[in-house]
């Protein structure tokens, strides 16, 4: 199955910053659709694909490490964003 609408296009620069760093390294893409192929090691590859002419959302396959990756990209940016008081508790949202 693959999730759609989840991971924008233009977080793909900064996702593919965060996957070198946890240890992936980025390779050529095939075909007309895809925008990002990385491969860890003897992993299986994570590929990332663009839905037609449409844009906006890349299709992540949630087959492999894939969803995980691109799950704790998004989370990681989302506390980034986020503003905490001496408490530990969110004053607001920043952005």
């Amino acid at each position: 199955m693959a999730l759609r609408g989840f991971l924008h296009v233009n977080h793909l620069p900064a996702f593919k910053t965060f996957l070198i760093g946890e240890g992936y390294e980025i390779e050529p893409t095939k075909g007309n659709y895809e925008v990002l192929r990385a491969r860890r090691n003897s992993e299986p590859p994570l590929i990332f694909f663009e839905r037609g002419t449409r844009g906006g959302s890349i299709t992540v396959q949630d087959v492999g490490n894939g969803w995980p990756m691109a799950r704790k990209f998004m989370n990681i940016r989302r506390k980034k964003k986020q503003k905490k008081g001496p408490d530990g508790k969110f004053l607001e949202k920043v952005g």
